[in-house]
C-alpha cells in the first residue's frame, strides 16, 4: 500500500470508527504524492485541493519548444559582389547567396513572406532570385544561368521582381515583392541565386542588396 492510499484509508477508518471527532483543525501531517519511476514528489497544497507540481522532466537546452503558437520571424540580407559591365539578359548577376539560420534547426523550414531587392544603381531591371534548400552550382558572374539537373530536384522557389513593384527615390530603386510561399531546407541555410532579364549596368559592385523575410517553424 503507498502513502495515499494509506492516508484515504486512515481518514475513512477514522470517520466509519463512530469515535467523536473534536470541532476545530485536524491536522494528519505531510502528504506528498511520489512519482511511480523515481523520487520525484509533489506537495499537496494547505487546502488540500491544490498540488504544487515539480517538474518530473526538464526541458534540456536547444531549440525544443513547449508550448510555442505561433512562429518566429526574421529578415536576413545578403549584398552579392557583382559586375560593373552591363550583363545580358539571362545572366548571373553576383555570386552565391546564402541566407544563414533561415530555418532555426537543421531539416527545418517556415514561410517566406517577403522579398526587397535594393538597387542603388536606380537600373529596376527585371531580376529573379532563386532559392535552393542547399548549396548549388552557381556558376560564373556575368555569364548564362544554366543550373544542372541535379541542383534543380533541390529548387525550393523561384521569386521575379515583375511580380512586385519597384519604388524609386532620386537615385536608388527598391522592389518589394509580398509572398506567402512554403520553404524546408537540407540543413539550416536558404541558398540563393540572382540571375536578370534584363540588361542592367550597375555603378559598383555593392549596388544590389537581397533581403528575405521569412517566419521560420
Amino acid at each position: 500500500m503507498d502513502s495515499v492510499e494509506f492516508v484515504t484509508k486512515a481518514i475513512y477508518d477514522l470517520l466509519n470508527s463512530g469515535v467523536p471527532i473534536a470541532v476545530g483543525d485536524v491536522e494528519l501531517g505531510a502528504v506528498e504524492i511520489k512519482d511511480h519511476d523515481s523520487t520525484t514528489r509533489a506537495d499537496v497544497g494547505a487546502n488540500g485541493l491544490h498540488v504544487d507540481v515539480q517538474a518530473l522532466a526538464e526541458l534540456p537546452a536547444g531549440e525544443n519548444h513547449l508550448g510555442q503558437v505561433g512562429g518566429e520571424g526574421d529578415t536576413i540580407a545578403q549584398t552579392p559582389t557583382i559586375d560593373t559591365d552591363a550583363y545580358t539578359a539571362n545572366d548571373n548577376v553576383g555570386g552565391l547567396l546564402e541566407f544563414a539560420n533561415a530555418a532555426r534547426v537543421s531539416g527545418g523550414g517556415g514561410l517566406l513572406n517577403k522579398v526587397v531587392i535594393i538597387d542603388d544603381a536606380k537600373q529596376d531591371a527585371e531580376l529573379e532570385l532563386w532559392l535552393f534548400d542547399r548549396t548549388f552550382t552557381q556558376g560564373a558572374d556575368d555569364a548564362a544561368w544554366s543550373p544542372s539537373e541535379a541542383d534543380l530536384e533541390n529548387l525550393v522557389d523561384v521569386v521575379s521582381t515583375a511580380d512586385g513593384t519597384y519604388y524609386d527615390t532620386a537615385s536608388q530603386g527598391v522592389c518589394v515583392i509580398e509572398l506567402a510561399r512554403r520553404y524546408d531546407l537540407n540543413g539550416t541555410s536558404l541558398f540563393g541565386r540572382l540571375v536578370t532579364r534584363g540588361t542592367p549596368t550597375y555603378a559598383a559592385t555593392d549596388d544590389l542588396t537581397v533581403k528575405v523575410g521569412l517566419i521560420q517553424d
